[in-house]
């Protein structure tokens, strides 16, 4: 955001005056933001958006700068660990040691007025890039280098499991005891086991990185992705020029999703209400389901109570009727 302001609109304002002016970037989702988009508007600054992963081959500073670099640092890294015949290690204090040379390399005057043409910006020629292209597609390895490279590759990759010995182990007691003819077969029946062996490996390998990758693009999913890259994803996937129209485009859907933001916040305090709601129904239920547990028990021990009261009462007077009789009985007995 300050490059855009101090450097950007600094350098290219007064040549401007009030024309517009044109800012081509990578289009990254977390560098274009609403606020970058608010503030080139302002200022009368075209967006162009470079596709996805196409920004080595299209962005002049990485064509022309970044490459180089890059090549001019691992031949300094190769050439230092050559001269100390891979005893030495590369260090922070060598780090720089290594860098500087190849980053004065590269920043020559040359390499960065080549970008602009390499790029087919100015002159404007696209076909300078997809000639690029066209020659790296007649570069192409051919059939049998392909091959030898699979069949190397299937070799590394089975030079430690376990049942790749087994396999060589049991091939060679049975090629031990057979003729010429038989050898050859078993052999080449051996090759192929050994061959299918690597290739399941592979593709367990494969499927393994892919579920990986699954997994993390759920997560990424979740996150949530960034304003331009939803843009980008109802635009197309080629260059964005960001107009004054585009941008009004770009607002709106911000507010969308802010207010699909505040809809889903409020969707969730309005269940954590309701689930704690619940809670609390669930807890006057339980305390109403005690209290009448407790009252059905005292009615029941008051109700027994009651019962041994009359049966008591019932037993006295039965006591009671029983010494009456025997006190009337006993006055006529004497006459």
């Amino acid at each position: 955001m300050s490059w855009l302001q101090s450097l950007f609109n600094k350098e290219t304002a007064a040549k401007a005056k009030r024309d517009w002016r044109l800012l081509i970037v990578d289009g990254h989702g977390f560098h274009l933001t609403l606020r970058f988009l608010n503030i080139c508007q302002s200022h009368r600054i075209l967006l162009a958006v470079y596709p996805p992963h196409s920004t080595h081959r299209l962005q002049p500073l990485d064509v022309s700068l970044f490459r180089p670099l890059a090549a001019y640092y691992s031949q300094s890294i190769d050439d230092f660990i050559r001269l100390s015949q891979g005893l030495a290690t590369i260090t922070k204090r060598d780090f720089f040691e290594n860098l500087y040379p190849s980053f004065d390399r590269a920043l020559a005057e040359a390499n960065v007025a080549s970008g602009w043409p390499k790029t087919g910006i100015e002159p404007f020629e696209p076909e300078a890039v997809l000639k690029l292209f066209e020659k790296e597609e007649g570069e192409g390895l051919g059939s049998s280098e392909l091959d030898r490279g699979s069949r190397s590759h299937i070799n590394r990759s089975l030079d430690s499991p376990s049942a790749v010995r087994t396999i060589r182990r049991i091939v060679n007691q049975e090629v031990a005891q057979r003729d010429a003819q038989s050898q050859r077969v078993v052999g080449s029946l051996s090759e192929t086991c050994l061959s299918l062996a690597a290739r399941c490996k592979l593709a367990e390998d494969r499927k393994q990185g892919y579920l990986e990758a699954l997994s993390n693009e759920k997560k990424k999913r979740k996150r949530g992705r960034p304003l331009m890259e939803e843009f980008r994803g109802q635009e197309g996937s080629g260059t964005m020029f960001l107009s004054p129209s585009k941008i009004l485009k770009a607002r709106e859907l911000q507010d969308a999703k802010v207010a699909a933001k505040e809809q889903e916040a409020q969707e969730k305090v309005q269940k954590a209400q309701e689930r704690v709601d619940q809670k609390t129904q669930r807890k006057l239920e339980a305390q109403r389901k005690r209290a009448d547990r407790v009252a059905r028990a005292a009615a029941r021990k008051t109700e027994a109570a009651l019962k041994k009261a009359q049966k008591e009462a019932r037993r006295r007077l039965r006591r009671l009727r029983g010494s009456l009789k025997q006190s009337l009985k006993s006055p006529t007995e004497g006459l």
